[in-house]
């Protein structure tokens, strides 16, 4: 869902899209055939001004903060990791392919660490790799799963750097191979990199809907704070 301060600060909501999701085609002044298609990444432009249909609503946004955001997200670099593609498969099968396939990852995937007095629940990554790479993935789908994807990148970054606790625990579900030397003493965190990875079948470089955008910078920016190192992954169907 979109981020309302962000909304309150660089534009207003606007009335529902009422009706079904089905496309509208309609013509332009110019005549030219334009689909009107409720999904996240609808995002016209009317008199200078940005409109973003997200969930049913509308939203005008400032076209200044819509710059803003899609020039924070190109240029967050595009991880040097390869990984294959995923085919069919699911988050979790794939995510055992590629840790059984290859030396250089461990799959850490579902693997969670109890924090806060057990009251809640955070995984490390999905796969973490020999060059100090947490790689967090998922795959594509609404402004939520995009939002958990960035959060859990955020939320185990800083319980890696701030809780010895946390890192004991991570490295008794580490295989041999990629045990921290210690966790006790505070983590060298540029020595570290984070990777957001989604899984999409769409062609081309990896785009996100524009709120999802959002919530990208604010936990990149977060993390970029905490001195680690963050790159975007595509990984093709």
């Amino acid at each position: 869902a979109p981020d309302e301060r962000e909304i309150e600060r660089h534009g207003s909501r606007n009335e529902p899209c009422q009706g079904s999701f089905r496309p509208i085609r309609a013509f332009s002044e110019d005549c030219e055939l334009v689909v009107l298609i409720c999904c996240y990444l609808f995002r016209p432009s009317l008199d200078q001004k940005k409109y973003i249909l997200n969930d049913g609503d509308w939203y005008n946004i400032d076209s200044s903060y819509v710059t803003d955001v899609d020039q924070f997200y190109k240029s967050i670099p595009d991880s040097k990791v390869v990984l294959p593609p995923y085919d069919s498969k699911t988050e979790p099968e794939y995510l055992k392919v590629v840790a059984a396939g290859s030396s250089d990852y461990a799959l850490m995937d579902r693997k969670e660490v109890m924090i806060g007095g057990g009251r809640s629940r955070v995984e490390f990554c999905d796969l973490y790799s020999k060059n100090k790479e947490m790689i967090h993935v998922k795959q594509y789908g609404g402004s939520s799963v995009l939002s958990h994807l960035f959060s859990q990148a955020l939320v185990s970054g800083d319980c890696f750097l701030h809780e010895a606790e946390f890192r004991e625990k991570v490295n008794e579900l580490l295989p041999q191979g990629f045990k921290f030397a210690d966790t006790v003493a505070q983590p060298v965190v540029k020595d570290f990199e984070i990777c957001i990875a989604v899984m999409s079948k769409e062609k081309g470089v990896l785009e996100l809907p524009f709120f999802s955008k959002v919530s990208f910078k604010h936990a990149v920016k977060a993390l970029h704070n905490l001195g680690y190192k963050v790159s975007k992954l595509k990984i093709d169907r």
